[in-house]
């Protein structure tokens, strides 16, 4: 396999509550005046298929690298797609209340799927945002349902400020939203399952209430789980530059690098995700360089064995690693 740093064609979702940024001040590639939500970024699934936009296997699909290249691109990575998936999303408005299902359920009842945990690295944010995540105390499924139905669920729910730089690790099971004015990078299981249970009061773009999920949510939730879902991170200076171990799960980890000037990673047998969330870098792989700017991300293959990361910007800039889990 040719090594080198793959980019991807984004491919815009037009959400209810999405807006404009990513198209005009993040310069994603997408038409104007539609309501965008999300930005896939890497994504190895047939309704929404990543297709490389840079180099050797420019037009190639990712299910077409990974099926050329498993060993290669993948490296000690037992699958048979790309396992995670990348987005950056754009919440002008609040997003519904939502779960989603782990592993054994989706699997039973979302047709042999994956389940769905994530984390988030949040971008940037508008003065007061707040994100949902857990319950505020051990609340029995039957007093989910009562608040359901009387419209008090939010009275239930955990609510916290965050702020750009913020780390946010949700798991299967556990109820959360992204508010309003939030845009933030989501690293998440190759996976597309969401179960809608308060959508506060609105409707979708065909003027009727969107779908709700909550049969299934009820049997997914985790009615213990009221954990502060905000990950503390601990900077390691590296030189000039320095890391923050963020999150570490069963399918992906990654860490948060400030680069003042360059350094050099090594891909520790797996792929390497690299999505730029603060300035602009330079990524070096195969004696090839792609430059990365805020809100978009890159692949090293598993072949790469090592990669440089080079800040061009003002003073530093911020790069998310994600490496592959077995």
């Amino acid at each position: 396999m040719k090594t080198y740093p793959v980019k991807f064609k984004p491919i815009h979702k037009e959400r209810i509550w999405g807006g404009s940024a990513l198209a005009e001040k993040y310069k994603k590639p997408f038409p104007p005046g539609l309501k965008i939500g999300e930005s896939w970024e890497i994504s190895d699934r047939q309704d929404s298929m990543s297709i490389v936009e840079n180099g050797e296997y420019e037009g190639m699909s990712l299910t077409e690298l990974v099926d050329r290249f498993k060993d290669d691109f993948l490296g000690n990575i037992a699958a048979v797609k790309f396992p995670v998936l990348v987005k950056v999303i754009d919440a002008r408005d609040v997003l519904s209340v939502q779960v989603h299902p782990d592993d054994a359920f989706a699997k039973k009842n979302e047709n042999g799927s994956s389940g769905k945990t994530e984390m988030w690295y949040v971008i940037e944010t508008d003065p007061g945002a707040k994100i949902t995540a857990a319950l505020r105390k051990k609340t029995s499924r039957e007093e989910f349902r009562k608040a359901l139905e009387g419209k008090k669920l939010p009275g239930l729910l955990n609510t916290f400020p965050v702020k750009p730089g913020d780390v946010i690790f949700i798991p299967s099971g556990r109820v959360h939203a992204i508010g309003a004015g939030i845009v933030l990078l989501e690293i998440q299981q190759n996976a597309d399952v969401t179960y809608r249970v308060y959508d506060w009061d609105r409707v979708g773009f065909d003027g009727k209430p969107r779908e709700l999920h909550v049969e299934k949510a009820l049997k997914v939730i985790d009615f213990n789980d009221s954990k502060d879902p905000v990950v503390p991170v601990k900077e390691q200076v590296l030189g000039n530059n320095s890391k923050r171990p963020m999150v570490s799960c069963k399918y992906f980890s990654n860490d948060a690098y400030r680069i003042s000037d360059e350094m050099r990673l090594k891909t520790k047998g797996s792929f390497n995700i690299v999505s730029c969330v603060e300035g602009e870098f330079e990524v070096e792989a195969g004696n090839v360089v792609e430059r990365l700017s805020k809100g978009y991300s890159c692949v090293i293959p598993a072949s790469a064995s090592d990669y440089s990361l080079k800040n061009i910007g003002k003073d530093f800039s911020t790069a998310v690693v994600t490496i592959g889990k077995k």
